[in-house]
């Protein structure tokens, strides 16, 4: 079995490290990416992640990545499970990154999309 994912986009907000009562880093990483262009080319509505980042790889992040950088994030989805107001059971899925990098250097989204 395979739980892999990458996402290469622009990150959406400067993350901000934060710590676990524990003392473990993390960051959420905010990334948009595009879905391509429509027949008239027009941009589609882009998506938003959320990605945690734990650890050294959140604490430099932190230290580097800025809104509007290019980002490469490579992770893996981890779920979880709550019981809502109604007593329901909602099942989520977050992505968590296990590496990132910088993404190309570019004018605009249209160089790369």
């Amino acid at each position: 079995m395979i739980n892999e994912f990458t996402i290469m986009g622009k990150v959406s907000k400067t993350p901000e490290k934060r710590s676990t009562s524990s003392g473990k880093s993390y960051v959420n990483l905010k990334v948009w990416t595009s879905n391509g262009k429509d027949e008239s080319g027009e941009y589609r509505d882009p998506d938003h992640h959320d990605i945690q980042i734990w650890g050294k790889a959140a604490e430099t992040a932190a230290k580097w990545l800025k809104q509007g950088d290019w980002v490469i994030v490579n992770g893996s989805l981890k779920s979880g499970k709550y019981e809502d107001k109604d007593g329901k059971t909602v099942y989520t899925y977050r992505p968590h990154a296990h590496r990132w990098q910088f993404g190309p250097k570019v004018e605009s989204a249209g160089d790369i999309l």
